[in-house]
Order: C-alpha cells, then structure tokens, then sequence
C-alpha cells in the first residue's frame, strides 16, 4: 500500500512537473524564475532582464527597463550583487560589462535602490569607480549613510600608504580611501547632498594629519554641495583657508608623495572663489588681504589672484590695485606669477594704457618661467600691446627654449606683420630633445594661418625626419605606426608630405588638416 501511494505521488509529481514545463515554454516564460530568490517580472528573473537589457544595435530594451522600474526596491540587492560580481576584474566580466549593466540599472531605479547604499560604500575601489556613480543617482536617499561613514573615517589614522612593487599605493579599506570615495560622491550630487554640509565642514576642519591631506578636495566638494548656503559654507572655507597657512609653515610636517599644504590652500581660494560670487563684499577684502599679505610667501597667489578675479568680475576697480600689486611686488613665487598676471590681462583688458606698461615691467624682471605666462597674457591685448614687442623679441633670443616658443607667438599675435618673428620658434623644431619639437610643432598650430611662414620648414622636416617618428599612443594616427619599429606605415609617408604640399600650394586654413595635432610623429 505504501509503495503504491509513492508511485502515485511519485507519477503526479512529474506530471505536474512536465506541465509546469510545457507551460513555460509556451509562454516562454524562465523555468527556474518560480524557485529563484530573484525579483521577477512578467515570468523572467532579475538576471535575465539584465542580460537583456541592450537591444539590437546596441540601444536599451525599454520593456527590461520597465521590468526593472516594476521590480523597484527588489531589485536594489540583486544589483548590488550586480556591480560586485567579481573581484579578479576577469575577462569575462569585462567584456560583459557588469558594471555598466549595474549602473543603468541604478539609474533607472534611482533614489528606489536606497537599501543598496551600504553594499556599494564596501564595494570601493573594487570596480572602476562605478560604485560612486551609482551612488549619486540614488541621490539624496543616500546622502545620511554617506554623512555617517564619512564622520567614521575622520578617526582613521592610519597610514593608508604601501610600498608595492613599482609604485606606492593606497589601501583600498582604508578610511583615506574611502573617505576620497565619499567626497568625490557629493562633489558629483551638489545641491543634493546639502544636509552633508555639517560633515564636510568637520572633514574641513579635521586635526588629524591623514584627513588634512583631502583638505582640497573636501573644500571642492563642499563649494559643490553648499551653493545654496553660502552663508553657511564661506566662513568655512575662510576659516580652513587661514588655518591651512599654519600648516605651510611647518616645514616639519611630512606630507605623502604628490600632496602639499599649498595645494590645499589654493583649492580652498578657488572654491572661495566659485562660491563667492553671491558674497562678493566679504569674500573680496578676505582675498584682497591673502594676495597682497607678504608675512609669509606662499607660493599659492596665483589660485587667489584667480579666485578673486572670478568673485569681483563686477567690480574690477576694487581688485585691480592688489592684482598690480600682487604681480610687481615681487613677493609670489615665479608660477604663481603666471597666474597673477593672467588675472591682471583679464581684469584690465579695459584699460591697456594702463595695463601693459605693467606686464612689460613684471616680464623683464621676473625669472624666466614666470617670463612665459607674462608673453601669454601679454598677447591677449593684441595691437595694443606694440610697446612690448622689442622686449619679446630680445626673449625671442634667450637660451631657454619655452621662453623662446613663448615670446615668438605673442609676437605673431601681437603684430603678424614682424618678419622673421616665427624664427625661434622654427628653429625649437631642430632641438634634439623630443618634446621641445612637439611642443613647437604645437603652438604652430595653435597659430593657424598666421603660422604660413612655417610650412616650408614643416614640408622639409616631415620629408627628411619620418624615419625618426616619435609615437605617442592614442593619436588619430596609430593605426599608421608599427610602434615596433617606430615608422610610419608606407601610406602614411606617401600622404603626410602630399598634404602638407598641397596645404602650402592652396593656402587652406590650419584647422581643415586632420593631422595638425598628429605632427609630431614626423619628428
């Protein structure tokens, strides 16, 4: 009797089975789609509308993403799964591209796939960055998980720092890592992330060394997120920027490869200077004070100068002075000079009478880097800054190439009528040092038609140096190199001389030339 019931039981069990079967096939629906643990929709599992979420030609399917949308928060796990689904970044899940899948997917769910938050805060540094991304189009859901683990890495002081086998590295699980991650999520929310202010002002104001080394780019991120409190976010930034200072006199402090106080600093002045166009009367004293302030030269005048040009573009009679000051003072560094004095071009363009008398006294009495930025800015005033072109054809002569490069296109800019005024310019394109070609062939370029004089030269170099081709990767023209043998391909030799012949017979414009940011593979 007992064996007759297990038959029975047995039989109508397959039966059943069997029907379940034809039944899915026949409304060709996923049979594993009734035991799986995944969200289903319309009789298909999470995992089969993900893998067919891209259509013909590579569009999204729009009925996955509505099984997606109707899924909801379901799915939020399952992506998260997602997006972590391998750790060795194999082939396999590269050319798949789970992370990107994942990511569609977040942004089609949005603020839905809140509960995701913590699963992608773990996943940091483990798939490319798309962690984050997907974190900002969760939004503002995700923003007090954020808050919270932003506050618990300010008590990490660990050295997040390893020597590996050719470089350092930074540890992934670490709290400096993390935290980076984090800041990089709100800078990308802005607005959205406005009720992370109180934590990014204490990440601001930190007194552990580690977090101080993020300072930059909590001030950026908080000048993203707090533009709508300004009242809020710029007696922060002042208050970080002052505080930093002490940190750039403490010449015992032992900062991490690549990182120094006076980037943080100028960081700061350019956030003060993104966020303080709204306060203009109190962050314009604050900026004047920090450029023209010679207690201590640090070397970061030239971000202020920047930031304070930006704040007071409306009130340019109010900055002028200090910028002026701050440029013949002699107090900022020679890099910082360029920045200066590109600030001084913009803000008195108005009044070049007044303007290029002192350009042309900073150019002849700075070091020969800042000499550079000087020539540039210069050039922006065109024929009205005749009076500087004995000066920049004395430089024209000067034994440092980039000076020389330099002085040669204000000229050209200046006055296009100056014969010979390419000429130090022409001749950087006989320098033995490689980038010294490539940086002449570059500003040639960037001359366009008023570059005419050069394209004898160039006709010459690309016929008598194209077996001396320095590639760079990614150029338009790669697929024309053997970067084996460092040649160009036989078409490439015939069509580059062609073109450049009938350029110079034609008289076309620069821009029309495919190959004009590609010439320095002829070099």
């Amino acid at each position: 009797m007992k064996t007759r019931l297990i038959v029975i039981i047995v039989i109508g069990g397959v039966l059943i089975l069997s029907c379940y079967l034809y039944w899915c096939n026949k409304t060709d629906r996923n049979p594993a789609a009734f035991i799986s643990a995944e969200p289903t929709y319309d009789g298909q599992t999470f995992t089969y509308w993900m893998n067919h979420l891209y259509g013909e030609y590579g569009r999204r399917n729009a009925e996955a993403e509505s099984a997606l949308r109707a899924m909801g928060a379901k799915a939020a796990p399952c992506l998260a799964r997602w997006m972590t689904r391998s750790d060795k970044m194999d082939q396999a899940v590269l050319d798949f591209n789970y992370f990107d899948r994942g990511l569609i997917g977040f942004e089609i769910l949005g603020p839905k796939a809140n509960s995701a938050t913590p699963q992608l805060i773990k996943s940091f540094g483990r798939n490319f960055g798309y962690s984050e991304k997907a974190l900002v189009f969760i939004g503002k859901d995700a923003v007090p998980v954020l808050m919270d683990k932003l506050v618990e890495t300010l008590s990490d002081t660990n050295n997040p720092f390893f020597q590996g086998v050719i470089r350092m590295g930074v540890r992934k699980k670490s709290g400096f890592y993390i935290r980076g991650s984090i800041l990089r999520v709100f800078n990308d929310m802005g607005t959205n992330a406005e009720a992370a202010i109180p934590a990014l002002i204490k990440c601001l104001n930190s007194k552990n060394e580690k977090v101080l080394w993020q300072q930059a780019q909590t001030a950026v991120a908080l000048a993203s997120v707090g533009r709508n409190q300004p009242d809020i976010v710029i007696p922060a930034l002042m208050g970080a920027f002052t505080n930093t200072n002490v940190q750039v006199k403490n010449r015992n402090a032992v900062f991490p490869p690549g990182w120094n106080p006076t980037s943080a600093r100028g960081a700061i002045a350019a956030a003060l200077g993104s966020i303080g166009i709204s306060r203009p009367n109190i962050v314009i004293p604050f900026l004047i004070y920090a450029l023209t302030n010679s207690d201590a030269k640090v070397p970061d005048r030239g971000a202020v100068a920047g930031a304070l040009t930006q704040v007071g573009r409306d009130q340019p009679n109010a900055i002028f002075p200090a910028l002026i000051y701050a440029l013949t003072s002699g107090d900022a560094s020679a890099t910082d000079r360029e920045g200066i004095a590109s600030s001084v071009a913009a803000v008195g363009h108005a009044q070049p009478d007044v303007t290029v008398p002192v350009l042309i006294f900073a150019f002849t009495n700075s070091t020969v880097h800042a000499r550079c930025g000087i020539a540039d800015a210069l050039a922006t005033f065109g024929n009205d800054a005749q009076s500087a072109i004995p000066f920049l054809l004395s430089a024209g002569q000067d034994r440092d190439w980039e000076l020389r490069a330099h002085a040669a296109v204000a000229v050209k800019k200046i006055a296009p009528q100056t014969p010979n005024a390419l000429t130090p310019l022409i001749g950087n394109l006989e320098n033995q040092n490689g980038y010294v070609r490539y940086r002449a062939l570059y500003e040639l370029g960037r001359l366009r038609t008023n570059a005419g004089e050069a394209l004898p030269v160039l006709r010459n170099v690309c016929v008598t140096r194209i077996h001396k081709c320095e590639p760079i990767p990614n150029d338009v023209f790669k697929t024309s190199i053997n970067f084996q043998t460092k040649l160009l391909s036989p078409w490439a030799k015939t069509y580059l001389p062609q073109t450049l012949s009938r350029l110079e017979k034609q008289g076309q414009r620069w821009q029309s030339l495919p190959l004009v940011p590609s010439w320095h593979l002829l070099l």
